[in-house]
């Protein structure tokens, strides 16, 4: 606004020099006069103040976009993340900084002259009774107006017209900035396919049941075929199988990141559709296959799990997944930084640093999703005692690819093509001699080679 201001003031101050050269000022008026020119001229073209402002305004627009749209995306279901790689999703937030130059544009370059029509249209009025240029030249000529008010109108009208013409350029400039952005847009107009129940979780013994669930993918091929089953509050069920039988499409279901095209999933007797996704996931803790670890320091990892926590809670979680002693050996204990992806981690150290995050947590409900798939067997067995320390007293769903792992689970069921095959302890199911005895007949025989 201070530049509307100035392009007001520096007009008029230009006629005021005028009429003092036609009236007959002295010498020191007129002086005065320029001076107080040069002084307004001078504050317009400083534009260190409106070049902050349009920078601050065009960071600030950025940094919402990339939140908003990370934001987005997370919350999008699982079949968008299916569709859409990475690498697509990445390339729609180049243009994110166009979208901040569109609302610079609109702020600076598109405002600013609909405000000058606003002013030059009461400011001609207020001073030229609306008279045209030719009309106030023509009073000027017949000694009714004085030079100066000519010579104001048409400085003023000569600053605002550089000012409109940059209409067609804003114009040309925000049209090209939509078309680059136009995936941005069409990702930001996508909604999720999983409609979010209206319930609080309530959970009391733990119990998880799957009755007659089936889903299949987008291209219809079924995924989960009929499948029944229930984990009891405080029990442990393992779910084996070959790659693609079905496996982490279960654990999906039950985190609603996917939802059954038949059938429903209860947990103490709730349907999951009929909760909020935020309090579903709260009550399940997860072990992923691969433990994403931040380039953070140990302590801050670890954290991850639940922000909130106390350093001497992440302390007392670490000593209780045996990742303790490992740490007070780091150079800066747990203030260590560990590196981009945990590259200063062993395997066995990610494994635990993500089961500690799960136990910080505090969860009801575990889901052990492939855990150990990353590590050697002498990793494996400190992994799998941090596990027994992790599951007891808790219900866990456990995902396993290595069958030594589950040898202890209350239950385990076999997959095959989508559907369950077998179901047993592991001794019911080797005297069954199956899939699950050849399975574990390959693995041992593997192992002892």
């Amino acid at each position: 606004m201070d530049d509307r201001a100035l392009q007001v003031l520096i007009p008029r101050q230009l006629g005021s020099i005028m009429d003092g050269f036609s009236l007959g000022w002295n010498y020191g008026a007129i002086i005065k006069e320029v001076c107080i020119w040069i002084v307004l001229k001078v504050a317009q073209d400083f534009t260190i103040f409106k070049a902050a402002a349009a920078t601050h305004v065009s960071q600030f627009a950025h940094r919402n976009i990339m939140e908003a749209f990370h934001a987005h995306i997370l919350n999008l279901s699982m079949d968008f993340h299916r569709a859409e790689p990475s690498s697509e999703l990445l390339a729609a937030l180049e243009p994110s900084g166009a979208f901040s130059n569109i609302i610079q544009e609109l702020a600076s370059n598109l405002i600013s002259p609909l405000v000058d029509l606003f002013v030059a249209t009461i400011y001609l009025y207020r001073t030229n009774g609306g008279r045209s240029v030719l009309v106030v030249l023509s009073d000027v000529v017949k000694g009714a107006s004085s030079p100066g008010n000519f010579i104001g109108l048409v400085s003023y009208w000569s600053s605002i017209s550089d000012n409109l013409t940059e209409l067609t350029t804003t114009y040309k400039d925000i049209r090209e900035g939509l078309v680059s952005i136009e995936k941005l847009i069409q990702t930001f107009h996508k909604q999720p396919t999983i409609v979010n129940g209206s319930k609080q979780l309530q959970i009391h013994a733990g119990d998880i049941s799957f009755d007659r669930v089936t889903f299949s993918y987008g291209g219809g091929h079924i995924a989960i075929r009929n499948v029944t089953f229930t984990v009891p509050g405080g029990s442990t069920v393992a779910i084996v199988g070959e790659s693609g039988s079905g496996k982490s499409t279960l654990v999906n279901l039950l985190l609603r990141a996917d939802d059954m095209k038949e059938g429903v999933i209860k947990i103490d007797d709730q349907d999951i559709r009929d909760v909020t996704l935020s309090s579903l996931r709260e009550q399940i803790g997860i072990t992923p296959q691969n433990i994403e670890v931040f380039d953070w320091s140990v302590m801050e990892n670890v954290r991850f799990g639940r922000l909130e926590a106390s350093d001497e809670e992440v302390i007392e979680v670490c000593n209780a997944v045996g990742l303790h002693d490992g740490i007070m050996k780091f150079p800066e204990k747990y203030e260590t930084r560990v590196g981009e992806r945990g590259i200063t981690l062993s395997g066995g150290q990610r494994q635990r640093i993500g089961i500690a995050r799960v136990v910080l947590k505090k969860p009801k409900l575990i889901v052990l999703d492939e855990p150990t798939s990353a590590v050697d067997s002498r990793t494996e067995i400190r992994v799998l005692k941090a596990f027994r320390n992790l599951c007891r007293g808790h219900t866990t769903l456990m995902i396993a690819h290595r069958l030594s792992t589950i040898k202890d689970a209350d239950l385990i069921l076999v997959l095959h093509d989508g559907s369950i095959v077998e179901r047993g302890s592991h001794a019911e199911l080797l005297e069954q001699r199956g899939r699950y005895s050849e399975l574990w007949s390959l693995q041992t025989a593997r192992e002892a080679n």
